[in-house]
């Protein structure tokens, strides 16, 4: 920070005989002090113009010191999405596991005593009784809860129905009461690519506006699908894009399925 002040005195001729100063140059030179203590620096410096009987003070301050910048995470709580529908096959289900994982380990090595991260495990697809395999739970000073959890999710799909717009409704409940109020709140939405055989309820405006209710609580909603896409058209494509698009953070302000949800993410199609 410097502050710089420019000061002018205006002295009566008087003032020059009295000091007894002969003219013989338009200014006298500069009388300058420094002072620096305790990182403050100080400087004032003062010339008298003998022509105009002008005085000039220009008075400087400013700090000098080492600038820290501290970074520490903030606490977490993150809620996982498990899709159980029956097209999930054994494969998919076991790249889903592998995925959370991998995230788990990631945040576990990030939590400490003092910033805690927690998940919380909810399997989704059927119409209605979506309970938690584990509420959030901290992965300080071990993830094990959170591990014995993931083991009750099947090995495939069962749930016949793949009701979005229930998962939805049942993640903003959770979001909504059991999030921490100094935590960052994220949402990860495990899912597949048969957005054809999605139960027709689910593919509507009002499933996206809970989405957005889920937002504008502060959480962030990572779609994260696994997608082959075997056997489906473009369109069948790019009407799955965009929904996850329109469901999570991609698009923050999304409340239906409009055509220009493209425009607000990212949306990646496999040639036909």
């Amino acid at each position: 920070m410097r502050i710089s002040g420019l000061m002018k005195i205006f002295l009566a001729p008087v003032c020059v005989l009295a000091f007894g100063v002969t003219a013989l140059a338009d200014t006298s030179p500069a009388s300058s002090s420094v002072h620096f203590e305790n990182g403050i620096y100080q400087s004032k410096t003062a010339v008298y113009n003998y022509s105009s009987h002008i005085g000039t003070i220009t008075l400087e301050t400013f700090v000098e010191g080492i600038t820290k910048i501290i970074k520490q995470d903030a606490p977490a709580d993150v809620l996982m999405m498990v899709d159980i529908s029956n097209s999930m096959d054994s494969d998919e289900m076991a790249f889903l596991k592998e995925a959370m994982n991998l995230f788990i380990d990631s945040l576990t090595v990030r939590s400490t005593a003092d910033v805690q991260h927690r998940i919380s495990i909810l399997p989704w697809g059927p119409s209605s009784g979506l309970t938690t395999l584990c509420d959030f739970t901290s992965l300080y000073p071990s993830k094990q809860t959170v591990v014995n959890a993931m083991s009750r999710i099947p090995s495939e799909g069962t749930a016949t129905s793949t009701r979005h717009d229930v998962a939805l409704q049942k993640a903003y409940e959770i979001m909504s009461t059991q999030c921490r109020t100094d935590a960052l709140k994220y949402v990860i939405y495990f899912t597949d690519d048969n957005y054809i055989n999605v139960t027709p309820e689910s593919k509507t405006a009002a499933t996206v506006q809970i989405a957005k209710q889920i937002k504008d609580l502060g959480a962030s909603i990572y779609c994260i699908e696994y997608a082959t896409f075997s056997g489906q058209s473009s369109s069948s494509r790019k009407m799955l894009m965009g929904f996850l698009n329109a469901v999570s953070s991609n698009y923050p302000a999304a409340v239906d399925l409009s055509s220009d949800i493209e425009a607000h993410g990212y949306l990646y199609h496999l040639p036909d």
